[in-house]
């Protein structure tokens, strides 16, 4: 590892161990080997992969708020983590705000905290486990919010089973250059159409956005209408993720339809119960946003009902008909999709 440091014209870093424990040195060792990594001038991509996870409580003492430890990456510009708990927020406070354009969160869930056999290890362990906070959306959003409003322009949240409230994206808001969003997080209540509103107008240069919702009795997720939001105000999107809520907008109330002329793919998760009599109707209103669509699938095919799977799908198998059909087999065989 001492090595590494003395590369001064290291621009890329990558960490890729399977777990914490595979590290030759211990918590305290790991956070001071991510310090020393400051000594590396020209470091721009930096994925640490599970270097900080905490599971001991033993890395985040370190990085007490009132302790005078800062991190200087001079050219840092991607930084990827591992890690869902609330010392990464105390890392971000720390990270450099100027040159920070691409920020990744990947979840490391499903962790066994201790091995078998050993009763009282494992009840000791659940008990550090247990005191160990919980990674908060809102407070890393607001760090980056205040820190890093001027340079981001891509964050990705991977978590399919974390969820968060719209409002914790509020302080994102000021990030005014974003290009890429991206949050693999599902059972998101509240997010309708004054949301993506909001996001849509404060992020004009968006070219991929992936947000997904969950909807209830009382609460409408985004409907046709936010597709026309981002057409007026993201016209350079290429990618468009998210659920729709086809009941509660009546496509004759749309005079002119805005198209989205750079998107090529549309995906979901959990799009609402389509009546069967507006199949035709949705997929004319598609057909005109969505020009040079490509493909559209299910993310998670499991979370929608055969009936409504079934309408939704024959809305994008119109939306493909006039596609080359030798040409879309290609293109989903090499992304696997």
């Amino acid at each position: 590892m001492a090595d590494i440091l003395k590369l001064e014209h290291l621009q890329k870093l990558t960490f890729a161990l399977d777990s914490a424990s595979d590290w030759p040195v211990n918590e305290q060792g790991r956070y001071q080997f991510f310090k020393d990594l400051e000594c590396l001038p020209k470091l721009r991509e930096l994925d640490i992969g599970n270097l900080l996870e905490d599971h001991r409580s033993r890395i985040s003492a370190l990085l007490d708020p009132e302790a005078t430890i800062s991190y200087e990456f001079p050219a840092l510009e991607s930084f990827i983590l591992n890690g869902f708990d609330d010392y990464l927020t105390k890392v971000l406070i720390r990270i450099p705000g100027s040159t920070l354009k691409s920020l990744v969160f990947r979840n490391t869930e499903g962790i066994v905290w201790g091995g078998p056999g050993d009763d009282d290890e494992d009840e000791e362990n659940e008990e550090e486990a247990r005191e160990i906070e919980e990674f908060s959306v809102y407070k890393a959003l607001t760090v980056l919010g205040e820190r890093h409003s001027l340079s981001l322009t891509r964050l990705q949240i991977d978590s399919f089973w974390k969820s968060f409230d719209p409002d914790d994206l509020e302080p994102l808001l000021q990030a005014t250059g974003l290009q890429h969003l991206d949050f693999q997080c599902t059972q998101n209540l509240g997010v309708n159409d004054q949301v993506i509103l909001k996001m849509a107008s404060a992020w004009p240069q968006l070219e991929f956005f992936r947000l997904f919702s969950e909807q209830s009795d009382n609460d409408s997720g985004p409907t046709l209408a936010s597709i026309q939001t981002f057409a007026r105000h993201c016209p350079n999107l290429r990618r468009l993720s998210i659920d729709l809520d086809p009941k509660v907008i009546r496509l004759k109330d749309f005079d002119t339809i805005y198209p989205l002329k750079r998107l090529t793919l549309f995906s979901f998760t959990n799009n609402g119960r389509l009546d069967k009599n507006k199949v035709p109707a949705v997929a004319r209103f598609l057909a005109e946003c969505f020009p040079a669509l490509i493909f559209v699938y299910n993310e998670i095919p499991l979370m929608s009902s055969e009936q409504g799977e079934e309408r939704w799908s024959a809305v994008f198998r119109r939306l493909l008909r006039d596609k080359n059909s030798e040409e879309l087999d290609i293109i989903r065989s090499v992304l696997k999709l």
